[in-house]
């Protein structure tokens, strides 16, 4: 019998075969003790661990009263509330949950746990066991709360634009442009600032061409305003506004108003606030309007205004950290009154009015710009002129208002 001649070859592939796993085997050998000797992985010894705050801590004793008698620990983190009109940005602080036992010494180690915020889930808290102390480099700096005064002397920049439909004949429409911007001083302190608002607003006149307006007027002022808290309950609003209205073409002293406002809140409970002052017009034709009614914030989605001479109720109906859509529907007493140059080269006094009932949307966020839109029904319309000419009574129309704030 004799062997095929495979055979050698295959006796010296088997060879190798098992020469490969030997030599592997004896490297796993030799270098088992190396990896014994090196440091455990810091990650690994934390998650083994669990927080250190509660690794620390001694074995707890077995609970001896039932479940339901043991009281609750208090909320381990809060955000406190500032007062500072200039400083309205929340921060978190940390506050341990203490059992009565001595404080535990802080853990040294910079990776110690910490208390995540990621504010695009608003009132969901992470914890986060393994990120480096302080904020995540993915992390947005704090937000300004919605509504909130901002920080420093720039408050907010608005404009807005509106059209009140009519023709040039027989009717009177008009279209206005008004752009202001708010800035706070803390005078006499910073909880009660100095807001000071220059403004200007040009009007587009359609008709009518008896009696005759001019095509344009304008509205320049500056604002003064303070609000103050005089107590828990009682509050204070005051402004006084010096302007130049007039279409300046006429240098008459009548194109130079001061108005203002005055109120007094007091807040009768957590929900009901009374409001009693004056709005001062500085027109001939309504000089003086009071201002009283109800404030209502049922919560923080529902609120009610009932105060002459805008009347509002407004309805939150989408919010989070970043913005808030509000619905509403109010009332309003507009016009204007400019000192105008005639077509006959007479001096004289124009007053427009009209109450309006309107239907609105408003967009409000923490930063960026916010918006709204309006659309009126406007009616009880009326020109009158200082020199005696007949008034004139337009028909009632609609109005579409818009504007955006920053």
């Amino acid at each position: 019998m004799s062997w095929p001649r495979q055979c050698p070859v295959a006796l010296v592939g088997r060879g190798r075969v098992w020469l490969c796993l030997a030599t592997w085997l004896l490297t796993i050998a030799a270098l088992a003790p190396i990896a014994a000797a090196q440091p455990p992985n810091p990650y690994q010894q934390a998650l083994a661990a669990g927080p250190p705050h509660l690794a620390s801590r001694p074995p707890q004793p077995a609970a001896t009263q039932p479940i339901a008698q043991q009281p609750a620990p208090p909320p381990a983190y809060r955000l406190p509330a500032s007062g500072d009109p200039f400083d309205q940005l929340s921060s978190l602080q940390a506050q341990p949950w203490s059992d009565g036992r001595a404080p535990q010494q802080p853990w040294s180690d910079p990776r110690a746990p910490r208390l995540a915020v990621y504010p695009n889930r608003p009132g969901e808290e992470i914890v986060d066991e393994f990120s480096p102390a302080g904020p995540p480099p993915w992390a947005a700096p704090p937000r300004r709360k919605i509504g909130a005064p901002r920080r420093g002397m720039f408050q907010k920049l608005r404009v807005a634009g509106s059209w009140v439909a009519g023709d040039d004949i027989s009717e009177f429409g008009l279209a206005d442009i008004d752009a202001n911007i708010t800035f706070a001083f803390p005078f006499p302190t910073p909880k009660s600032p100095l807001i000071i608002t220059p403004g200007f607003q040009s009007w587009w006149l359609e008709g009518p061409t008896a009696p005759d307006m001019p095509a344009r007027v304008y509205d320049a002022y500056l604002k003064f305003r303070t609000m103050r808290k005089l107590n828990e309950r009682w509050g204070l609003d005051a402004a006084v506004t010096p302007g130049w209205h007039s279409d300046f073409e006429t240098s008459n002293d009548d194109a130079l108003r001061i108005t203002g406002h005055a109120f007094g809140a007091y807040q009768w409970n957590e929900v009901v606030q009374v409001v009693l002052g004056v709005v001062y017009l500085d027109r001939s034709d309504v000089s003086l309007l009071p201002a009283v009614g109800l404030i209502c914030n049922f919560n923080e989605d529902t609120r009610l205004e009932l105060i002459l001479p805008r009347p509002r109720f407004a309805r939150r109906f989408y919010a989070d950290c970043c913005e808030e859509y509000w619905w509403y529907v109010a009332g309003e007493f507009g016009g204007g009154a400019w000192a105008i140059e005639r077509a006959s080269g007479v001096e004289d006094m124009a007053i427009y009015r009209d109450f309006r009932v309107m239907l609105g949307w408003e967009r409000k966020v923490a930063e960026g710009f916010g918006s709204h839109f309006e659309i009126a029904y406007v009616f009880g319309r009326e020109i009158e002129y200082d020199s005696g000419t007949p008034d004139f009574e337009p028909d009632d129309t609609l109005m579409l208002r818009t504007g955006i704030m920053f």
